[in-house]
């Protein structure tokens, strides 16, 4: 593109540059592939190398963090999905039903509404804990989706991956801050 050329791209762009063969997962992600690679294309360089660069490219930890995989059930870390935004978006990088969302942590306020909406046949169950997950419970199950209040992070986490089943994701994706058991999402990432 020349100077001031107004180039469109959409998230399925990034499948010609190899997205679906990158460790990168998630419409968000396919979507910031799309982009980079029309951003980096316009300034001369190669496709090949784009494509080598989504191939190679590794997330950063406690962002949909490929955590491994136990008895056919696989875990994963997005500690730092700390809005429901952020989410709800998550969601987008497993098959509906699969999942086994660990969600809560400290109350910011955030309207769970939308939350409430995206989840119903999304997911399988969630695993609520802290401040956040109480309040957020009633709104989950009056929406139809099953939901469970645990007893502190680490009960939602063991009682996710006790009930799990081979094919199953255990992801924790909480739509919370971590301020109430944890210093950080990082702090909280390392735990699970």
């Amino acid at each position: 593109p020349g100077d001031g050329e107004i180039v469109r791209v959409r998230g399925a762009d990034a499948e010609a540059y190899g997205f679906a063969d990158g460790l990168l997962l998630g419409d968000h992600n396919r979507e910031n592939v799309a982009v980079a690679a029309a951003l980096v294309q316009a300034v001369g360089v190669s496709p090949e190398c784009i494509t080598a660069a989504v191939h190679d490219f590794v997330p950063v930890p406690h962002r949909l963090e490929d955590c491994g995989s136990v008895a056919g059930v696989q875990f994963w870390n997005d500690s730092k999905a700390t809005n429901v935004d952020a989410t709800i978006k998550a969601l987008t990088a497993f098959p509906d039903g699969a999942v086994r969302l660990i969600l809560g942590g400290s109350d910011k306020g955030a309207d769970f509404a939308p939350l409430a909406a995206a989840l119903p046949g999304r997911i399988r169950r969630a695993y609520l804990t802290g401040p956040a997950g109480a309040r957020m419970q009633e709104t989950l199950v009056e929406a139809g989706v099953d939901a469970v209040l645990c007893e502190g992070f680490a009960a939602a986490v063991q009682t996710a991956a006790a009930e799990a089943e081979r094919g199953d994701h255990v992801l924790l994706a909480p739509a919370c801050a971590s301020f109430d058991e944890f210093a950080d999402y990082v702090a909280r990432g390392e735990h699970f």
